[in-house]
């Protein structure tokens, strides 16, 4: 079946597509970056292993931790 020149996708309408495509990949390979950065590597021999938060990750999240309570209690 060929198509007729009005059932062929414009040229916009194609680059509209890639473009979202492209977006979704990007988003994609963000947050997986940014989840391979917050945890440690797994290790590839032994599967049943979870993986843990990253040792700096978790003095950050205790830092805020104290400041957003050292501030909640100096301040209500």
């Amino acid at each position: 079946m060929d198509p007729t020149p009005k059932d062929a996708p414009t040229f916009t309408q194609v680059y509209q597509s890639f473009i979202q495509t492209l977006g979704q990949e990007f988003r994609r390979g963000m947050f997986r970056d940014s989840g391979e950065l917050a945890v440690r590597a797994a290790k590839p021999f032994d599967p049943n292993q979870s993986r843990r938060l990253r040792p700096e990750l978790l003095i950050l999240l205790a830092y805020v931790a104290l400041m957003g309570v050292t501030f909640a209690i100096f301040n209500l």
